[in-house]
């Protein structure tokens, strides 16, 4: 979206690390990295060295994630390894994305009012359909066979034929419209319309505002069900996230969350995740209650779910007392993947206290002259050839855990 970017957001894995489970992918303008949140148990990791990520969007089976960055390319992360892989894609500057059912097309929306559609056999640009206005969002039908694009420009929404990649229709009545979403089996698309706090429920059969839904508060972002049977909404201008029946279309919740930004449910319908100011948040979906708060993030957007095989990155430390006059804490680390050039070791979650570097090869650093009764933090990065960098774990030393004799 154009009026809702995605923002700085980073935090770093506690070992053990990942499992496999269900993972959610955030971008991370201002951090220029890509935060993978493991949604069991809260831990991320980062992957650093894109240029302003502003879209993130996941292919069906997980296995491919596709960032479109303000350089006007899209990268794309292989989610099994979590490794950016060599393919730049050059889009103009792209601000939404949506990827067919089968995988077959990416769908960019640029904010040169352009939908460039990419070839996932080649990564090659194959269509640049243009016609828009303001363009904010864009989704594909469960189907396949169109692509909703949100004008705010014109207060319209544009309907894409995907089997010719032609405007075969607009739909009016808007008002302002920004975010997308569309019931799982593909029969309405519900729009979020800031200019005059509603949600306009279009039905899809016949491409026309079935209900518009009031009570908002500047709503941005939406999300479906997997079930079909609710339909959740950011209030950035309340601080909360609207629950929305959809067999009588009303707002029958409100759950508080600070500055809400991006959504996404889980596979099960279980759980909400909402990206607010400095905070991701789970909310349960039974209870409306917040059951975990991810922090370390700063305007986090874009929230992308799947499940997939992430690493199982390690970190451990221990504390060397053999010798009372020079204690040491020994960190190492394994279960990395491809070929790192270096390994960077930092003191604080803000990688700004940098503690040594070491080389390719070599999964451990020892440091010494330590103060007794003192806990030390450490946060292991691996940076790549390619240009790109990637969280591997953290882990504190306190004098209690000491090393095996």
């Amino acid at each position: 979206m154009k009026y809702l970017t995605c923002l700085l957001a980073f935090a770093l894995a506690v070992s053990p690390g990942f499992a496999t489970v269900d993972h959610a992918y955030v971008c991370n303008q201002l951090s220029n990295s890509v935060t993978i949140i493991d949604v069991v148990v809260g831990t991320t990791q980062a992957i650093f060295g894109f240029n302003h990520p502003r879209t993130v969007h996941l292919n069906p089976e997980g296995t491919l994630a596709f960032i479109g960055c303000d350089d006007n390319t899209l990268r794309v992360v292989d989610t099994s390894s979590e490794l950016v892989l060599p393919i730049i894609v050059n889009v103009s500057h792209p601000v939404a994305t949506a990827v067919s059912p089968n995988a077959h097309f990416i769908y960019v929306a640029s904010n040169d009012d352009t939908v460039s559609v990419v070839d996932t056999s080649t990564y090659t640009v194959v269509a640049a359909i243009t016609g828009f206005d303001i363009l904010q969002d864009i989704k594909v039908t469960p189907d396949g066979k169109f692509a909703y694009v949100t004008n705010a420009g014109n207060n319209t929404v544009s309907v894409i034929d995907t089997s010719n990649n032609t405007i075969v229709e607009t739909i009016t009545g808007f008002h302002k419209p920004v975010g997308i979403t569309m019931s799982i089996d593909g029969t309405f698309a519900y729009i979020t319309e800031t200019s005059h706090n509603t949600v306009s429920v279009i039905d899809l059969a016949t491409n026309t505002i079935s209900k518009i839904i009031y009570g908002f508060n500047f709503p941005s972002y939406a999300a479906a069900s997997p079930n079909k049977n609710f339909v959740y909404v950011a209030n950035t201008g309340s601080d909360t996230v609207s629950v929305i029946r959809t067999d009588d279309n009303f707002s029958v919740y409100e759950i508080p969350i600070p500055t809400p930004k991006s959504m996404a449910v889980s596979a099960d319908g279980f759980f909400l995740y909402v990206g607010s100011t400095t905070t991701v948040y789970k909310v349960d979906l039974i209870t409306y209650t917040i059951v975990a708060a991810i922090p370390g993030f700063s305007n986090p957007s874009n929230i992308e779910l799947s499940h997939n095989n992430a690493p199982a990155f390690t970190v451990n430390a221990c504390l060397d007392d053999t010798d009372p006059m020079n204690l040491k804490s020994i960190t190492t680390w394994g279960g990395v993947n491809g070929t790192p050039t270096q390994y960077r070791i930092f003191r604080d979650a803000g990688l700004g206290h940098l503690v040594a570097t070491v080389p390719s090869g070599t999964l451990h650093y020892t440091e010494s002259n330590l103060l007794a009764e003192q806990t030390y933090s450490y946060y292991v990065i691996a940076d790549y050839p390619s240009g790109f960098s990637s969280t591997i774990g953290s882990v504190r030393v306190t004098p209690q855990r000491l090393c095996q004799k």
